[in-house]
């Protein structure tokens, strides 16, 4: 995070780095409650390819991302995907 916007954030963020850790842990708590619900009712195949799916392309988008803030919804959203698809996958095979 640091390298990265070093020159932006310079004594205006303090913290910053916490707050990311702890928006990337609510996203696992996040995630896994709601695979349950979506792959019983979509199935646990649609679950699995939807939820790798999404983590793909935000995972993808955060990396362009040039707003830290944006990044942080993107870390958010990467991380409940992937913590979803680790779940049904465990269930799925």
């Amino acid at each position: 995070i640091t390298k990265r916007w070093n020159g932006w954030m310079c004594g205006k963020l303090y913290g910053f780095g916490r707050i990311v850790q702890i928006v990337f842990f609510i996203g696992n708590m996040i995630g896994v409650f709601l695979i349950g619900p979506f792959s019983d009712y979509y199935g646990r195949k649609f679950a699995f390819m939807t939820t790798l799916t999404i983590w793909f392309i935000v995972s993808i988008i955060g990396y362009f991302v040039n707003n830290p803030y944006f990044w942080i919804v993107t870390r958010f959203i990467a991380r409940g995907a992937s913590l979803a698809y680790n779940t049904a996958s465990a269930i799925y095979t």
